[in-house]
């Protein structure tokens, strides 16, 4: 018997090895491509949403601010609630520079430096100026109307 009579159909190879490879059809291209792209972009939405959720969420919140440095000349409840005023955003967000810059306007401030201290706290160390003047420029009326004082 043989395999014609069975019914079986006849096998044979796809390709020889003499034979280039067969080329997958354009379609087949383009759809892998169409997927592989539209995966990129799910997993960067995703990401992008994930990243967002985290800085602008209420899960970072700054929730005390430390005076490291002993201060003689300038009051600590000053420098306090100036922190506290100029804070713009969460542990991951806030401008420290910013605070800094505004410490540094403050009477008798010669420097200020703000580090982060996981997790929620806000350390404070200033450098106090030796010497200030105060200035009181004259009205009309001779006398001092507003202090203002400046750091030498």
């Amino acid at each position: 018997m043989t395999v014609v009579e069975l019914g079986f159909p006849e096998l044979l190879p796809l390709q020889t090895p003499d034979q280039p490879p067969v080329q997958a059809p354009l379609e087949h291209h383009l759809r892998r491509r169409t997927v592989l792209f539209a995966s990129i972009l799910i997993a960067a939405l995703v990401a992008a949403l994930c990243v967002d959720q985290i800085l602008r969420s209420g899960y970072f919140t700054i929730e005390q601010v430390r005076v490291d440095t002993v201060l003689q000349r300038v009051d600590q409840g000053l420098i306090e609630r100036s922190t506290w005023r100029n804070i713009k955003g969460n542990y991951l967000t806030a401008d420290l520079g910013g605070i800094e810059q505004a410490l540094e306007n403050l009477p008798g401030v010669y420097q200020a430096v703000i580090r982060r201290v996981w997790p929620q706290t806000l350390a404070v160390s200033v450098t106090e100026t030796g010497a200030m003047a105060q200035f009181a420029p004259l009205g009309k009326s001779g006398t001092a109307r507003d202090h203002e004082f400046i750091n030498l």
